[in-house]
């Protein structure tokens, strides 16, 4: 979580956790995100993993149907909003989840992707909190603690998710983006001049590459082995 930082560390400021739960999974069959995932469901270890990172966690659901049963024992508040439009991808559904939140900035992370290690979600809050410019070989693209936003790169593209926003500019840019027609959220990252981490930076903290790993049909839902103390 944010907070207090001790001699010589970032001091990240308040930071909300958003969970993108409204996709239909088509490719899947059945409720995905209520698959069983390490015990739990897929859904609920998306949740626990970002809200190591957070301070409060919003997950977002389609329009209709009923709510998804919550993990119980998290250390911070969690709250569930209905996106405004059915089917219309992770871009759309941001607005509203980040109206539901004050905290500055905000990590935002797909509900079938389980794994948030705790060294990828402060590179991306780093790069958004930071005093100044980049440490050289942190960034492709603007300067650390001045950005808007910022995400993983693989190879030489960015991954969409997970991302780190400051709130307020990202609300004003999706906003503007959906009214144009957009549902891409790379179209976000390019609007707001994203700071890309490149793989050689994150793999550092997540060799296996598990923040990568999302659950598009079922077969995906088997574990990968613990790999350098990232799991386990």
């Amino acid at each position: 979580m944010s907070g207090a930082a001790g001699p010589g560390e970032l001091r990240i400021p308040r930071v909300a956790g958003i969970v993108l739960a409204g996709g239909m999974a088509r490719r899947f069959g059945t409720d995905k995100l209520a698959a069983p995932y390490g015990g739990e469901t897929l859904l609920d270890a998306a949740i626990r993993a970002v809200a190591e990172a957070a301070d409060e966690v919003v997950v977002a659901i389609r329009p209709t149907g009923d709510e998804p049963a919550l993990p119980g024992g998290l250390p911070v508040p969690i709250r569930v909003v209905r996106d405004l439009e059915e089917g219309g991808g992770p871009l759309a559904a941001l607005p509203g989840a980040l109206d539901a939140t004050t905290a500055p900035l905000v990590l935002v992370v797909a509900g079938d992707t389980p794994h948030l290690p705790p060294g990828i979600a402060r590179l991306l809050l780093a790069a958004l909190a930071g005093p100044g410019p980049a440490r050289p070989g942190l960034t492709v693209g603007g300067d650390r603690g001045r950005a808007a936003a910022a995400a993983l790169l693989e190879a030489d593209s960015f991954r969409p998710l997970p991302l780190a926003l400051r709130r307020e500019p990202a609300a004003r840019a999706a906003i503007r983006l959906l009214a144009q027609g957009e549902r891409r959220l790379r179209a976000l990252l390019v609007a707001l001049a994203a700071t890309a981490i490149p793989e050689a930076v994150w793999r550092r903290e997540d060799p296996g590459g598990l923040v990568l790993r999302d659950v598009d049909v079922p077969a995906d839902l088997i574990e990968p082995l613990p790999e350098n103390g990232q799991e386990g």
